[in-house]
């Protein structure tokens, strides 16, 4: 139907802004992260290293 076609398109609008916000979030804590980090150690953290963002996919 027109209209339960028209919730799912709006419903897919909001959930791809919702995406793009929390991407948002996850870039600006992993830099804020990684800015803590060097401060107190020389040992790079484990969460910010690409094959542990790729297992968690």
């Amino acid at each position: 139907t027109g209209q339960g076609t028209h919730f799912v398109l709006a419903a897919t609008e909001y959930l791809h802004r919702k995406v793009a916000r929390l991407t948002g979030r996850i870039r600006r804590f992993e830099d804020a992260l990684s800015t803590i980090q060097v401060q107190f150690s020389d040992i790079p953290q484990p969460l910010l290293h690409d094959d542990f963002a790729e297992s968690e996919s």
